[in-house]
């Protein structure tokens, strides 16, 4: 699972989240948000997250790999499992050993169709059963918490596994919260990719619809090269970097089909290092910087001048909000 949440500033956060386990009966998660880490006038939050939904009847498709939905699930989003996350397939293969339960990763939903990651094994041919989409959600709408930009509040998120009569066991997961005017976005789509991979249609996996898998991967990717250049990404006009975005996550789908020839790799190799070139050339110069954090671009942050790569900010005209390795000076 994402162990960095990004809550916008004024506005109420729901959490979904799906368990990398079932959950027993009783012990239902429960996030704890410690803002007296941050700030010791003030009290930590917990929350009790919910089942979001309940279970639905499923029978197994031929393909081994699929499961079709007597009734529609809708909101295709919420029940494709997130990292690590797990649902689970509950159905009875052998009457004389009674119940049994699948893990399985659910990767894409296409109206009632549901792939998943990896084929069901032959005891599921032709079986019908249930499945727990393990999912759980809850809102946090703390004034205290959602009212004020802050980083790195640190949370915990727990619950009791269901072992099925075994020893009790606990799991508890650390979480960073970022609460942020802008979060950060550049918009990147799949049409961006069409541009840019000749013919990209005939490349997702047999159990993926779309390529968002990948997109949202080399968000996290073009993040982590942020901050590695000592830029906050949430200060920054994620649009100015979408070609960056975009060259990384083409980069992301030829290395899925590396095998397919050294030629895919040379490629991919070439949109990696575009997408470096771009950054660096984006960086030069963004649509705007949010030197102060108020989320509100303000006299003198628009055409901002970035220049580094170490080193300490210098913005001209404004205040230097921490410690950064790029500099940021005035408009050019």
């Amino acid at each position: 699972m994402d162990r960095e949440w990004k809550i916008r500033a004024g506005a109420p956060y729901t959490v979904i989240w799906q368990a990398p386990s079932r959950v027993a009966v009783g012990g239902e998660p429960v996030l704890t948000v410690r803002l007296s880490a941050v700030d010791a006038a003030l009290d930590d939050i917990t929350l009790n997250l919910a089942r979001l939904r309940a279970n639905t009847t499923v029978r197994v498709c031929e393909s081994m790999a699929a499961l079709h939905l007597t009734r529609a699930a809708g909101a295709a989003p919420e029940i494709v499992s997130t990292p690590g996350g797990r649902a689970f397939l509950l159905g009875t293969i052998d009457p004389e050993r009674g119940g049994e339960v699948e893990p399985v990763s659910p990767v894409a939903l296409a109206g009632r169709r549901l792939a998943l990651q990896s084929p069901l094994g032959d005891e599921w041919y032709q079986q019908s059963g249930q499945i727990d989409w393990n999912l759980w959600a809850g809102t946090l709408s703390d004034a205290a918490l959602v009212n004020t930009p802050r980083r790195s509040i640190p949370a915990t998120l727990s619950y009791t596994q269901d072992t099925d009569g075994g020893p009790v066991l606990v799991s508890t997961t650390d979480l960073l919260l970022h609460v942020v005017r802008r979060p950060f976005e550049t918009g990147c789509t799949e049409h961006h990719l069409y541009e840019l991979i000749e013919g990209l249609s005939q490349m997702a996996p047999d159990t993926q619809v779309g390529f968002q898998p990948q997109i949202r991967a080399t968000h996290r990717e073009l993040v982590a090269r942020l901050r590695d250049k000592g830029i906050v990404e949430d200060l920054v006009n994620g649009g100015d970097l979408v070609d960056v975005h975009a060259h990384l996550a083409a980069a992301n789908v030829l290395m899925g089909h590396a095998a397919l020839g050294a030629d895919r790799i040379e490629v991919a190799r070439a949109h990696i290092a575009r997408a470096e070139h771009l950054l660096n050339a984006r960086l030069k110069r963004v649509g705007w910087y949010d030197a102060d954090g108020d989320g509100a671009v303000d006299a003198g942050e628009a055409g901002r001048q970035m220049s580094g790569p170490r080193g300490g900010v210098s913005y001209r005209g404004g205040r230097a909000t921490s410690e950064r390795q790029f500099k940021v000076g005035g408009p050019r």
